[in-house]
């Protein structure tokens, strides 16, 4: 599998547009499950973010959407290229409407935050929020959003 050499990319961008930001193959790093405390922690963030970000979504709202993101984010997905990739997620599977935690890793210097997501045209839209486990800030690393719909050509 592919590793991306900035983990910060967006699936919005890695699932749906060919980015130059990938780099050559990888062994992927472990990834361990969290503790139940250390599960209450992240969530404590975590959940008011993937919040903003949802909300920002469905509002066609950049500064709402990006407003958790780290420097890197907002490199890696400018407001053009949030419209451009927004204008295609609503196109294949709709507007956003709920979603649930599936799980929450560690693996290397990141947490991943994984949630189901449900959208107007699809269920169980993979949705992933990563953060550098040294940045007291939890500002968003990485964002993937993963489907069959995102997926099809």
């Amino acid at each position: 599998m592919k590793k991306t050499s900035l983990f910060v990319l967006t699936a919005l961008l890695t699932t749906l547009l060919a980015s130059p930001f990938c780099s050559k193959k990888k062994p992927r790093e472990k990834a361990f499950p969290v503790g139940p405390e250390k599960q209450k922690q992240i969530l404590a963030y975590a959940d008011p973010v993937m919040e903003n970000i949802l909300v920002g979504f469905n509002k066609n709202d950049y500064e709402t959407y990006s407003r958790d993101f780290g420097n890197q984010m907002k490199k890696a997905q400018p407001e053009p290229a949030f419209q451009k990739v927004r204008q295609k997620i609503v196109g294949r599977i709709g507007l956003y409407k709920k979603h649930a935690l599936t799980r929450i890793v560690k693996t290397g210097k990141y947490y991943i935050v994984i949630y189901a997501g449900e959208f107007e045209k699809e269920k169980g839209v993979q949705m992933r929020l990563v953060f550098n486990k040294n940045d007291a800030s939890h500002k968003v690393a990485g964002l993937w959003f993963n489907s069959p719909g995102l997926r099809r050509k």
